[in-house]
């Protein structure tokens, strides 16, 4: 089975603060994932732009987790536009010589 990576792009209209307290809540469901290896909260503040970049075990649990209730209750969040969900192969040998924790 080929590891997969998910990448959540949004933006937000919210504090910094208010995103942060949020996004706190979001750390223990998304802990419990099925399949989740790690991920990588991102932000850009400058750009009110969020979101993660995922490491999955496959394709069947990267899938998953973008088509269940997580991702459901992230694109009904009023406050959050633009949301994106990719999913992307790995390039383990070219990611694993430039150190990546694949």
């Amino acid at each position: 089975m080929a590891k997969k990576i998910v990448q959540i792009n949004f933006n937000y209209e919210m504090t910094a603060e208010e995103l942060d307290k949020g996004a706190a809540g979001f750390v223990n469901p998304v802990l419990e994932v099925p399949g989740l290896i790690w991920k990588i909260w991102i932000l850009n503040q400058q750009e009110k732009l969020t979101g993660g970049i995922y490491l999955f075990q496959d394709e069947a649990s990267a899938k998953a987790y973008v088509e269940g209730p997580i991702c459901d209750q992230l694109r009904s969040i009023p406050a959050f536009r633009n949301v994106t969900m990719k999913l992307f192969d790995i390039m383990e040998e070219q990611s694993k010589t430039t150190h990546a924790p694949v």
